[in-house]
């Protein structure tokens, strides 16, 4: 160390004041097998080119803007123009009560230093409103007792606690861009007022760097971290330390330091700097906060040999860069591949909804039995109320048509088929229509929930279709989308209009027929029995044939009598073939409303689902392509990078 006592006053020697060179000869061996920074660098030329190969992938993966892109280019400018960029350590204190601004405070402010102005600046550096304030070895003489230039950025701390409440997953992007860019970043951490669950789940933080360093601020002694892991309760938003974190935690360089006290002991001997108490108590103060095992840290991380410390250190920032951009790529694809998972997962609860709709509707409106088999399910034999129904009109049509008899059928032969249809239209499935009308307000209402249900899944999935949304808009907007009053009650209109337009039609023709039937027999009867009567009379007989007047009578009788006969069988076939046609008609009418209950709940009540579950199942298919194909060009970026960190470690 080249800071100089005060050789009046018996204050320990420098090298235990900072830290820097407590027993460095003896411990050079062990940081040699230790240090990160002591490994032998890999040619620039592999670097340059596997971060070229790197900086184009980034954007086929990454959301722009992301801080590594510009991480990157930055590096490779500076490797290839061999600048001799400075070390870049960022403080970045969790929240305002981290202590981070008190920790640079003490780390930085030199007791023994006659230069009055440096102290003031680094006291009063935070007078200024700047988001973060960046230190260089001129403003600092602390940053010149490294092997290589050092430029300490420290970021102001947010001003509200990093608790659930608050969001503490999130950090500004540009403090994760400096972050990013750190060689050393330095994480602040009051376990008080920011939970270690919240700090050690925070992806923002650069957990990638192998020289990050955590300070855990306290005015005391922690436990141990395994304990503060195991009791402090998860954070509301459901994050926690994944297994294989925690195993990284303990790799990790954590430090306890007050920096209170450390403060505390620099006030003391600012305040006497001749007096023995406050020298020892400087000391103990000191050295009891913990400060001294940040700067033997930071020394062990920027101990670079010669000839070429700057080019060392730039080395190792570019593969930690790759490393920390490839692991950024990882880790967005596997969140990709874990949003895919939900939107399927999404997409099958959808699909078991619109299952129970259909088999609940056809359930509920036909009262179709549960354990009914698919062939009589299919066939419509288990329709019930359809049953009940025809059998309620035809019992009524039966005293409309058994009132029907051939002789009123003859004195009302022209009002036949208004009697007939009238009555059809007034008791064809009358219940059956009205339930059906109830139904289809009930169908509205699922149709609504469907789409609405629908819609929120769109919005709450991870994945997003614009092209899709507006499709299904359209298709909700669409004119035959609405459910009207005939919905469900087309196929009972139709099929009266069947029986009214056919069967009814030809009862009325063979009532006409059956009509002059009878006349003419009638007419033809009273005409023989007339000849003959007059016959008689004439004593000339009928027709030249010699019958008498009682014969002609009856013979006209009998032609009469036939002709009613044969009447009553006429009229008792049509109608016996009109009831026929209903029960045909009737017979059918199961299977057209089965159809098309089917058919509405496919092109009305579930279309927007549907819809929406088969066109998400085609994205996730084209994303899941998509993944391979770059966790295939990712897996060559991370087999390249694995040789590059064989080489370093040689």
């Amino acid at each position: 160390m080249r800071l100089r006592a005060n050789p009046t006053c018996h204050i320990p020697a420098p090298s235990t004041r900072r830290g820097f060179s407590v027993c460095r000869a003896c411990n050079n061996a062990d940081k040699t097998a230790s240090k990160l920074t002591t490994k032998a660098f890999l040619p620039r030329r592999e670097i340059l080119t596997l971060l070229h190969k790197t900086d184009n992938f980034l954007p086929r993966v990454l959301l722009s803007p992301n801080p590594w892109t510009a991480s990157l280019h930055n590096v490779y400018q500076d490797l290839n123009s061999q600048s001799n960029s400075p070390a870049r350590v960022v403080v970045y204190g969790m929240d305002e009560w981290s202590g981070a601004q008190d920790l640079v405070t003490a780390l930085l402010e030199e007791p023994f230093s006659s230069d009055s102005f440096q102290s003031e600046y680094v006291r009063g550096r935070w007078r200024t409103d700047e988001r973060s304030i960046t230190l260089d070895e001129g403003q600092s003489s602390y940053l010149r007792h490294f092997a290589l230039p050092v430029r300490l950025t420290e970021v102001r701390p947010p001003s509200h606690p990093n608790t659930a409440r608050n969001h503490p997953n999130t950090i500004e992007p540009g403090d994760v861009t400096s972050l990013v860019d750190a060689d050393i970043p330095i994480i602040v951490c009051n376990p008080l007022t920011t939970p270690l669950h919240t700090l050690f789940s925070n992806p923002g933080l650069p957990w990638h760097n192998p020289r990050v360093i955590v300070v855990l601020t306290s005015s005391g002694t922690l436990p141990p971290l395994a304990h503060l892991i195991s009791v402090t309760p998860p954070t509301a938003h459901g994050r926690q330390v994944a297994p294989e974190l925690k195993s990284r935690l303990h790799k990790l360089k954590i430090l306890t330091i007050d920096p209170l006290r450390a403060l505390g002991a620099l006030n003391t001997l600012k305040a006497s700097p001749t007096s023995a108490t406050a020298i020892q108590r400087y000391q103990d103060d000191f050295l009891g906060s913990g400060i001294s095992s940040l700067s033997h840290t930071l020394s062990e991380y920027l101990d670079f040999t010669e000839p070429d410390p700057c080019g060392d250190n730039l080395h190792l920032r570019a593969t930690t860069q790759l490393r920390g951009s490839l692991d950024a790529c990882k880790s967005f694809l596997s969140t990709k591949k874990a949003d895919l998972d939900v939107v399927v997962s999404g997409v099958s609860e959808l699909r078991r909804e619109i299952a129970n709709v259909e088999e609940g509707l056809s359930h509920k409106i036909f009262d179709i039995p549960q354990n009914a088999d698919p062939a009589t399910r299919s066939e419509g034999r288990a329709i019930g109320e359809v049953e009940r129904s025809l059998k309620d009109s035809e019992q009524a049509m039966k005293l409309v048509m058994g009132r029907l008899t051939w002789w009123r059928m003859v004195s009302q032969v022209d009002e036949i088929g208004t009697v007939v249809a009238d009555s059809v239209a007034r008791t064809w499935c009358r219940d059956l229509d009205a339930k059906l009308l109830i139904h289809t307000g009930n169908l509205t209402y699922t149709q609504e929930h469907l789409t609405s249900t629908t819609m929120h899944l769109l919005r709450s999935l991870p994945l997003s279709s614009p092209v899709l949304l507006n499709t299904l808009l359209q298709t909700s907007s669409s004119p035959t989308y609405p459910l009207t009053p005939t919905t469900l009650t087309a196929p009972l209109h139709r099929r009266r209009a069947q029986i009214i337009e056919y069967p009814t039609t030809r009862l009325q023709l063979a009532a006409q027929r059956v009509t002059i039937g009878v006349l003419g027999s009638a007419g033809a009867g009273a005409g023989v029995s007339w000849a003959g009567w007059v016959g008689w009379l004439a004593e000339s007989g009928v027709f030249g044939m010699p019958i008498g007047g009682t014969t002609a009578l009856g013979v006209g009788v009998l032609s009469t009598l036939v002709g009613v006969r044969w009447a009553v069988g006429r009229w008792e076939k049509a109608k016996k073939r009109w009831w026929e046609d209903w029960h045909r008609v009737g017979d059918g009418l199961a299977r057209d409303l089965k159809s098309n209950l089917s058919e509405t709940i496919s092109s009305n009540i579930v279309i927007v689902p549907h819809i929406a579950s088969k066109k998400l199942l085609e994205l996730v298919e084209k994303r899941k392509n998509e993944i391979a194909d770059l966790e295939d060009e990712l897996d060559d970026l991370e087999i390249a990078m694995s040789k590059l960190e064989g080489k370093e470690g040689n």
